[in-house]
């Protein structure tokens, strides 16, 4: 069953620790098919609708507005940052508090990362400032990952 947008939302602010500070989660639920106070009609809204191509975009902006403030800066890398992709995968994982993940998108991710990783093997710019880039946009993945948005 996949998750309402407002819960999917609610979900990712709850593991993070995270609460409602801005006034962008009206619209971004909007954008992702769930207005609060506002069903399409009185039945309310059609759960079987939550997923298409327009809604899954809202629920990438509810990611990255999530993400905005909790982002790694490459400038700055943590310190102990793993170098290696099991390495940054885990500390992803660990920042939304290691959800149930199939075995199928651990590996999905862990493909991501290797491949980035391998990418910067040619600049050492590159290999300073990756493994941050790399654990951001995993931090974004599983979060939009199908797993995390079922239940």
């Amino acid at each position: 069953m996949v998750k309402p947008p407002i819960v999917h939302q609610a979900g990712l602010l709850r593991r993070i620790g995270g609460g409602i500070t801005t006034t962008d989660w009206a619209w971004i639920g909007q954008i992702a098919g769930q207005q609060l106070f506002y069903p399409p009609n009185v039945a309310g809204w059609d759960d079987t609708r939550w997923l298409d191509t327009a809604t899954y975009r809202g629920r990438w902006i509810a990611v990255q507005r999530l993400l905005r403030d909790n982002h790694l800066d490459p400038a700055k890398p943590p310190a102990g940052l793993p170098a290696d992709a099991a390495g940054l995968l885990a500390r992803a994982l660990s920042f939304w508090r290691n959800p149930a993940l199939s075995s199928s998108t651990h590996a999905a991710l862990l493909r991501f990362a290797q491949a980035a990783l391998h990418d910067a093997k040619g600049a050492k710019w590159k290999q300073a400032q990756y493994p941050v880039l790399i654990e951001n946009a995993l931090r974004h993945l599983i979060a939009v990952s199908p797993d995390v948005q079922t239940s």
